[in-house]
């Protein structure tokens, strides 16, 4: 992983004309004031998006930025990353190459994420930087959807499973004769 932080992100934004001076500088005010980052700052005033920022976030690392959601990863890719790990590390394979994973992640590629991903695989690893979002939404398609939060049948609060639910097979339940029924 290739990191050249030469450039501080205001700097980043403002040459690629993401952001104007004018815009800038009461975010790096409140940035000053609050402890909270740059980033977050912008996209709380909703000066930029979280994709746009992601870019500014790729460049000024020097990675690639990948559209994910516009990505259909490698099956071999998907196979070769345990689950847990990818949605743990928000971490989306997307193609082998001469025997490395390509990877899009949402954070800056960390030693011991890149590491734990190395490991999981047996592969060494390359990152691409992508929206947390769209990288959400892109492990739910390569992985499938995660399970429901709802808790499982038979839980506390729960009915047990197949409760007032006939099982296959079994005869139809009739109710028993109330006042207004015929007889015959």
């Amino acid at each position: 992983v290739r990191q050249s932080m030469d450039k501080p992100l205001d700097q980043v934004l403002l040459e690629r004309g993401m952001v104007s001076p004018y815009e800038l500088r009461p975010a790096l005010e409140e940035e000053q004031r609050t402890g909270k980052s740059l980033s977050q700052v912008l996209l709380e005033r909703r000066v930029l998006g979280e994709r746009e920022l992601t870019q500014a976030r790729a460049a000024q690392l020097g990675l690639d930025f990948v559209p994910v959601g516009d990505v259909n990863p490698a099956p071999d890719a998907v196979a070769a990353l345990p689950e847990d790990v990818a949605r743990r590390r928000t971490a989306l394979p997307l193609r082998m190459e001469d025997g490395v994973i390509i990877l899009a992640l949402a954070d800056d590629p960390d030693p011991d994420a890149m590491d734990e991903i190395a490991r999981a695989t047996g592969r060494r690893v390359s990152a691409t930087l992508g929206a947390r979002s769209d990288l959400i939404a892109a492990l739910d398609r390569a992985y499938g959807p995660r399970a429901s939060a709802a808790p499982p049948p038979g839980a506390p609060g729960m009915p047990p499973p197949g409760a007032g639910v006939p099982s296959v097979g079994s005869p139809p339940v009739t109710p028993p004769p109330g006042p207004h029924a015929r007889h015959r």
